[in-house]
């Protein structure tokens, strides 16, 4: 059917009039440029957030670090002293260094490192509860760091020099139980057997004993152990 000479030329004007496509992108461009920059800045005020934050965080912890070799020294100063009055004031100026490193420094390595030593100036005071409750707090704050295990075990040696062996096999479970894989686990169950057997409860002995034989085979532990087993056999035990 043949067009009207009418119709032609207002089509053409109507697609004529229609923006191409380029011209589409264009006014897209141009109506989203503040979506855009506004987009652009909040990430640039994040990036450089976080590098401020980078860095912040690197002074704190070269911070922490510093007064933390500061209280290892001071430490090392106040065992070497003979008793007497340096050595108490040597041991309140190390008291007050630990505390300035956990208030001001709670999460970083710089606070276990004091804990630590808190807890190892209480056991050269033979105060063996509170060096306990030292270590354990310690390895309660810091469960993944590998000082956790060794507080856990140390807490159980105090706690045994304390005289108080159910507190003492209670935390020897702990580092068994939460460090399966730690150089101390082996320890820590030939000691819980041997205070198995001091308590009278001679099938759990045999048990640890035979768990580190089962279990640690490597270890220079595992031989005592079967040395108990083989000594609770002959006992008819």
């Amino acid at each position: 059917m043949a067009q009207t000479p009418s119709s032609t030329p207002a089509a053409a004007r109507n697609r004529a009039d229609q923006p191409r496509i380029r011209d589409r992108i264009a006014m897209g461009l141009h109506r989203g440029r503040f979506v855009f920059w506004s987009a652009f800045g909040a990430l640039a005020l994040l990036l450089v957030g976080y590098f401020v934050y980078i860095e912040v965080d690197k002074g704190r912890r070269e911070r922490a670090t510093v007064l933390a070799e500061e209280a290892g020294k001071q430490f090392d100063e106040w065992k070497a002293a003979a008793a007497g009055e340096k050595r108490d004031v040597l041991e309140k100026a190390l008291a007050e260094k630990l505390d300035l490193i956990n208030r001001k420094y709670p999460r970083q390595y710089a606070a276990q490192r004091a804990r630590l030593l808190r807890a190892d100036v209480l056991v050269a005071g033979e105060k063996w509860e509170q060096a306990a409750r030292e270590y354990t707090t310690l390895a309660g704050a810091f469960r993944g760091s590998y000082l956790a295990p060794l507080a856990l075990f140390n807490a159980a040696v105090c706690l045994e020099d304390a005289k108080n062996e159910a507190g003492a096999i209670e935390t020897y479970g702990r580092v068994i139980q939460s460090y399966p894989k730690s150089y101390l686990t082996p320890h820590a169950l030939f000691s819980r057997g041997r205070l198995y057997e001091t308590t009278g409860d001679l099938e759990k002995a045999k048990t640890d004993y035979q768990n580190l034989a089962d279990n640690h085979s490597t270890s220079s532990w595992t031989r005592l152990a079967k040395n108990r087993i083989l000594a609770l056999q002959i006992k008819g035990r």
